[in-house]
């Protein structure tokens, strides 16, 4: 995974959750998403941020997110 946004159904597949549970943790608070043409996006920091709380290794963060990670500021 190397890109910029992520889809609710690729950031619910990343951490095994519904897709439902992503638009609840959006509308939470939990994680920040941006509405475009219908779709809510996750913005790479989201998901790195994210991964972090859950525990995730910074090796197995990399491994995720690729190169884009490195240009992610560390929180």
């Amino acid at each position: 995974m190397s890109k910029s946004f992520y889809s609710t159904s690729e950031v619910a597949a990343l951490f095994g959750v519904n897709r439902v549970t992503i638009y609840r943790w959006v509308k939470g608070g939990k994680i920040k998403a941006y509405k475009i043409g219908g779709h809510h996006k996750v913005p790479i920091s989201e998901v790195v941020s994210l991964l972090r709380k859950f525990g995730f290794s910074e090796l197995a963060i990399h491994d995720l997110c690729g190169d884009l990670c490195g240009n992610v500021n560390n929180r």
